[in-house]
């Protein structure tokens, strides 16, 4: 029981580096690290606690005894300093002794950043950087006034003016406070230093007085790095934090994210984002905050929508794990067919909602009942109808006859626009007379049912996640559930270079303005560099929209880890391919990676249906992520999935496999293609859908092929 006497003059700070040191930690220990916090979080001045001295170059740092072998590095108040007690780190008892021995812990007086790094001499940098071969250092073009006016102190310029390549930098990492290391990253990526200033100046703050760390980590600049706990409120998310540990960079948002979380809207927003660099985090910090500070009443529902049911699950598992009880059940989370079937039962409609194969079949009968269908696939009729007729509101064929059917790659004349006519004609006719409907045409019923009625507000906000993937019937719905426009809205995030349904779309003609309101996260948190380089590689042909009229030239996406090259394998057949992938299992396994962060990723079913059989007779635990369910990290297996499951999904270390020729991409999906247009959406889409599977890794990624290698590889 916390002690309110005693927290009435106390705070207690969690760093980013202990949510990262718990990651690490064996199972085992983790229930005497709870029995510790809970110890400390009563009474960080507790005798139990068994406080070592530290020979550290900070005086402040002890230990403190979590089990027999186990040590917690925990940085005491200074004397006439105010009374915070900051958590730093929790490791096997040499190694955490090991990690605070150098550390030294500062703030910067020009922002009140609290910065941490391990102190090295010049003698020491030069073993480490030694300049050999290499003429000149990276940052020549950086003089050190203007270094100073980014907020690098003059402390660090002998490591930096020995750093010669990319590779120095990393080196350097641990001797650079964090954003020092942020800011270098982006110059060397070839920002110049007024797009770095710029940024430097975004993230500005009013400085009253230099503070002291115990004041600096509880100050609002440093929310990136410090979760702090003052009152039972704040520590009882800190549990929930701890039992279900989401990775640090979801718990403590970049300071550009926050800025994009926190602002408010006049309007709707559209926030632009390559994989990894936490759209769909800052969509769900979005929701959480809007819920929290903005649209605070009992009755006021913020609706978080996304494309798929799958990933409206995970979100809902993670945003549960971030979100207090009551502002979790004021956060309505669902994926948007589903919400539309719910609306659509409530308003006691009462046709059935088709999908899919059904959609098909009632359009082959639309065809034969109309008698005048033109030599064209099934496919053409679908799309006709959904990005033409229904996205522009057509009811008649003297508004078809009229409409402009821009980037549609079959021309039609006005004889044949009739012929295609009698057939959408007879496919709602067929729709009516059964009592059946399709799932864009319920989006559009659902819209008409809200604007034509005098219904009180849905909702006082609506979030989008992955927008890249809704069409313009599913934004003009959006645009009735948010109702009139008003200040934050809409929050949209999305990545065209993800865009694996085909659907593109200008927000503005579904009457969601955004200009003005537009933002994008450049830093990538979840692959390492390496990583991204070759993802990038594989899209690079590829023209990205921005959600409007715009290009997004994916320019400054920056990872600030750096780790192995993607490994690229091909075997000669399906059966030698097989034992490839099991010999890197037990290779990743034999390197203590846990099962759960190890994913097995294939484009088709029948694929993972190959592998899954092959790794069974093998006796490797398996745990397969299906379509129609939430994953569940509490069931230990190696991951197996599709590309298209995978979406919105990360992990450690992912193999991608049987990336073959007439597989990436698959032949069955082109030849299904209605035109040479749309033949060019899905070979763009299946191009996306092999980025999407490659930045799921975190680490390290392995592709595996057989035979003729997908061209997508450039082989």
């Amino acid at each position: 029981m916390r002690l309110p006497e005693f927290q009435n003059r106390v705070a207690i700070a969690y760093a980013d580096t202990f949510f990262e040191a718990r990651k690490r930690l064996p199972n085992a220990i983790l229930p005497d690290l709870f029995n510790f916090i809970e110890k400390f979080s009563i009474d960080p001045t507790a005798r139990g606690l068994n406080y070592e001295k530290l020979a550290t170059i900070d005086s402040c740092l002890r230990s403190a005894r979590v089990n027999g072998s186990y040590r917690a590095i925990v940085r005491i108040p200074s004397e006439d300093a105010k009374n915070v007690y900051t958590l730093l780190w929790v490791d096997s008892h040499d190694e955490a002794y090991d990690w605070a021995s150098r550390k030294k812990i500062i703030v910067n007086p020009s922002n009140n950043a609290v910065e941490i790094f391990d102190v090295i001499t010049k003698e020491e940098v030069a073993e480490m950087l030694p300049n050999i071969t290499i003429e000149g250092n990276l940052f020549d073009f950086i003089s050190d006034i203007e270094f100073e006016q980014i907020n690098i102190s003059s402390k660090f310029l002998f490591i930096i003016r020995a750093i010669h390549k990319e590779e120095d930098l990393v080196k350097a990492k641990q001797f650079l406070p964090a954003v020092a290391f942020e800011y270098l990253s982006y110059l060397a990526a070839g920002f110049s230093f007024n797009e770095v200033a710029e940024m430097v100046t975004q993230n500005v703050v009013d400085i009253n007085e230099i503070q002291t760390v115990e004041q600096a980590v509880t100050d609002s600049t440093n929310k990136k790095q410090f979760y702090v706990v003052d009152n039972d409120e704040g520590d009882a998310e800190l549990r929930r934090i701890l039992k279900n540990p989401l990775d640090e960079w979801r718990v403590f948002l970049h300071l550009l994210q926050r800025n994009v979380v926190e602002k408010n809207f006049s309007g709707p927003a559209r926030i632009l984002g390559g994989a990894g660099t936490g759209k769909t985090v800052v969509a769900m910090h979005r929701a959480k905050w809007l819920a929290e500070k903005v649209f605070k009443n009992h009755g006021d529902k913020v609706l978080f929508t996304t494309f798929s049911s799958s990933l409206a699950g995970d979100i809902a598992t993670n945003l549960k794990k971030m979100c207090r009880p009551e502002i979790y059940g004021r956060i309505e989370i669902v994926n948007l067919d589903k919400w539309i079937s719910d609306f659509l039962l409530k308003n006691r409609i009462k046709e059935k909602l088709i999908f899919g194969n059904e959609v098909k079949e009632m359009w082959k009968r639309a065809i034969v009942s109309s008698g005048n269908g033109l030599d064209l696939p099934i496919a053409f009729y679908i799309e006709e109808y959904e990005k033409v007729v229904l996205a522009n509101e057509i009811n008649s064929f003297d508004e078809y006859r009229l409409i402009n059917r821009v980037g549609r790659g079959v021309a039609l004349n006005r004889g044949q626009k009739s012929n295609v006519w009698g057939v959408i004609d007879a496919y709602v006719t067929l729709l009516k007379n059964t009592k059946i409907i399709d799932g864009a045409s319920a989006a559009v019923r659902a819209k008409d049912i809200i604007t034509n009625s005098n219904n009180e507000e849905l909702y006082k906000a609506v979030i989008v996640d992955e927008g890249q993937d809704f069409g313009a019937v599913s934004f003009k719905l959006i645009r009735a559930i948010a109702g009139i426009e008003h200040e934050n809205d809409i929050f949209i995030v999305g990545d065209a270079h993800q865009r694996i349904y085909g659907k593109k779309v200008i927000l503005k003609d579904c009457g969601i303005n955004t200009i003005g309101r537009t933002g994008t996260l450049k830093i990538n948190y979840r692959t390492t560099e390496e990583i991204g380089r070759f993802a990038q590689n594989i899209i690079k042909e590829l023209p990205i929209d921005d959600l409007e009229n715009g290009v997004d030239e994916g320019k400054g996406y920056l990872s600030l880890t750096h780790g192995k090259e993607p490994v690229v394998l091909n075997f000669n057949n399906v059966a030698e391919e097989n034992e490839g992938i099991y010999e890197t299992i037990r290779k990743w396994t034999a390197l203590n990676i846990d099962n759960n962060s190890i994913c097995i990723v294939a484009r088709t079913n029948k694929q993972l249906d190959i592998i899954h059989k092959f790794l069974y007779n093998k006796d490797i635990n398996l745990y397969e992520i299906k379509n129609s369910k939430t994953e569940d990290r509490s069931i230990s297996g190696v991951r197996v999935a599709t590309m298209h499951r995978v979406k919105g999904l990360e992990f450690d270390c992912v193999i991608i496999v049987g990336v073959n020729d007439g597989v990436v991409p698959l032949n069955t999906v082109l030849n299904n293609a209605t035109d040479p247009v749309n033949k060019k959406e899905l070979y763009d889409a299946e191009r996306s859908l092999l980025y999407v599977a490659l930045t799921r890794a975190k680490k390290e990624v392995v592709i595996s092929s057989y035979g003729k290698v997908s061209k997508f590889l450039g082989k």
